[in-house]
């Protein structure tokens, strides 16, 4: 064999230096990408952490205090609410609605509107009659869950057939008739 020309020799060390440099950028490119996805992973946690604090101050709040206001056991009563349904937010009104877990469609009373989420309208939705309840055993699970506000809104006298505490506090302010027995 004959030894290489120098154009060879030339030729072999460019190429050298050629590979050197693209090894070096491939190490750097590497690292880069180690980098990228070490921030892509920081970054979807922080978001995931974001839509976890949103989530409880838009819809996880405004629910337990409803499940606080008509539920004998707020816990328990958003558990079984859970098993059926979800619990969203609209995004034009900001108010909670109510989705069907299966396809995430506003939930709609008998009348084809959807179901406000106030106390009554959950009661009638969820609990429904006491004819509806020996039908659906989950709207009585719910009947006995929820509390049923049927006040009439009149502020009619209360009138009590035995003195309660409170009746008495209030005539005490008044002088008791004397009969002279003392």
């Amino acid at each position: 064999m004959s030894e290489p020309s120098t154009e060879q020799l030339a030729e072999l060390e460019t190429l050298r230096r050629v590979n050197a440099e693209l090894l070096k950028t491939k190490h750097d490119l590497k690292g880069r990408i180690a980098t990228l996805e070490s921030e892509a992973a920081t970054l979807e946690s922080r978001t995931e952490k974001a839509e976890g604090l949103m989530r409880s101050a838009v819809i996880d709040v405004p629910m337990r205090r409803l499940a606080e206001g008509i539920a004998h056991v707020p816990a328990l009563f958003i558990a079984e609410l859970e098993k059926d349904y979800r619990v969203d937010v609209d995004a034009d009104s900001g108010e909670l609605r109510l989705l069907t877990k299966e396809d995430g469609k506003p939930v709609t009373d008998g009348k084809g509107e959807p179901v406000a989420m106030a106390h009554n309208a959950l009661f009638r939705f969820l609990a429904g009659s006491p004819e509806q309840q020996k039908d659906d055993p989950r709207k009585k699970v719910f009947a006995t869950l929820m509390r049923y506000s049927g006040a009439s809104g009149g502020q009619g006298r209360k009138t009590v057939s035995s003195p309660s505490r409170s009746t008495v506090e209030n005539e005490s302010t008044q002088p008791l008739p004397s009969f002279g027995l003392r």
